[in-house]
């Protein structure tokens, strides 16, 4: 069985809630990659909306059969498309956390355009292999596989940014919304604590020069590209600009925060306290 179980009672976290509300609601939905039919579960009771799943996990997808109108179990990268889906269009499209297991995603994109009704777009989530945590592992030596989370063993593609700008590029796709869940690199599953001022320096670098460093997940809504995209183009272009702005005047906060602390520590020393002392004597 898929190795992705979710508790019955378990809440959506912040990249599922990203990515159901960017579905919306009463939609046609073509859910790529249902697992055991946790967002299935959402989209359908709580979003209303009418869903065929694809999964190849057969053990798995029973679990998410419940919630579909329809459940094809198979490969997304072996399945005939036109074979299994007919002439169906949907109006969303979801890869939620699958294009990193797929050998060529900007080929399965490309595949299921045709499936896309021509208002409709693609919903994606995939992790960050920049994040700060990985760097600073990649510094020391390490690259070791997980069970689940950025390194998880059954991920074949990594993906950055510009990467998956790229992918959906090359797929003939139009990214019109890039959005973000962060997670500190403490908090990750790598629990990077780094403990020389050599270590908490080169985080600190790292964070300074690295806009994505606390992105874990990118989260995707993309438009089949043509000329009616533009507008929504230079609309995302200026989301993205200012995305970085917001980002380098956070870091440089804590910069100016670092500063600061460092000050008053130096400032409460005895010496500091003597020479002051002395200053006010003469």
């Amino acid at each position: 069985m898929s190795k992705y179980v979710y508790p019955d009672d378990q809440l959506p976290s912040p990249g599922n809630l990203k990515l159901l509300a960017l579905v919306g609601e009463n939609k046609t939905v073509l859910e790529v990659g249902c697992a055991l039919g946790y967002q299935t579960r959402a989209m359908r009771e709580l979003q209303h909306c009418r869903i065929t799943g694809i999964e190849i996990d057969s053990e798995a997808a029973e679990h998410a059969r419940p919630y579909c109108d329809s459940l094809i179990i198979g490969d997304i990268e072996r399945l005939s498309l036109p074979e299994v889906l007919g002439s169906a269009e949907f109006d969303v499209i979801t890869f939620a956390d699958v294009l990193e297991h797929l050998r060529d995603p900007s080929s399965a994109l490309s595949r299921i355009r045709p499936h896309l009704k021509a208002e409709g777009y693609i919903v994606a989530s995939i992790p960050n292999i920049a994040h700060a945590s990985i760097v600073y592992e990649l510094a020391h030596g390490r690259f070791n596989y997980q069970d689940l989370g950025l390194l998880d063993n059954t991920h074949i593609k990594f993906f950055t940014r510009e990467a998956v700008l790229q992918t959906f590029e090359r797929a003939g796709y139009l990214v019109v919304s890039l959005d973000r869940t962060r997670v500190a690199a403490a908090d990750t599953e790598f629990k990077t604590q780094p403990v020389t001022v050599e270590d908490k320096a080169f985080l600190s670098y790292v964070r300074e020069h690295n806009t994505e460093a606390e992105t874990y997940k990118f989260i995707v809504k993309a438009i089949a590209a043509n000329d009616a995209g533009a507008q929504q183009a230079a609309l995302f272009s200026a989301q993205e600009e200012i995305h970085a702005l917001q980002t380098d005047n956070a870091v440089q906060r804590e910069r100016l925060r670092t500063l600061e602390s460092q000050i008053a520590w130096l400032n409460n020393r005895p010496f500091a306290r003597l020479r002051r002392a002395l200053r006010k004597l003469f």
